[in-house]
């Protein structure tokens, strides 16, 4: 009975660990689309290393469905190519489409560990 409490907790605490790290992620997307929408010609490059440095975290602690993250990991290797050509490119309508699609596939696959919900009004999610 010890080891499944302690199973529990483990699992709660994974789960939490997890649901912040995406919600990190999730943020630190929102920062690069509000900063678009302030000035839509650039996007600080200081904006698109932490969003990158999310993903990784968050590559590290994720065990879902690997297609939407690796998906997303091959956009960012994309866009950072772009922008070496172009100094502080911004997402492209296309590319904002496609990430939001897989942070969507990211939270329906989590749906059953780790639940989330997205705040209209601040456009993050919430554990």
């Amino acid at each position: 009975m010890a080891r499944r409490r302690a199973d529990t907790v483990e699992t709660k605490a994974s789960r939490q660990v997890l649901a912040e790290s995406l919600n990190n992620y999730w943020e630190a997307f929102h920062d690069v689309l509000e900063a678009q929408s302030v000035n839509p010609t650039m996007l600080a490059g200081s904006l698109f290393n932490e969003l990158v440095e999310h993903h990784r975290q968050f590559a590290r602690s994720y065990r879902g469905d690997a297609e939407p993250l690796e998906a997303l990991g091959r956009l960012w290797t994309h866009v950072a190519a772009r922008r070496e050509d172009t100094g502080d490119v911004p997402l492209t309508a296309r590319e904002i489409a496609h990430a939001r699609a897989q942070f969507e596939r990211i939270d329906e696959a989590l749906q059953p560990r780790v639940r989330l919900q997205a705040d209209a009004a601040l456009g993050t999610l919430r554990a």
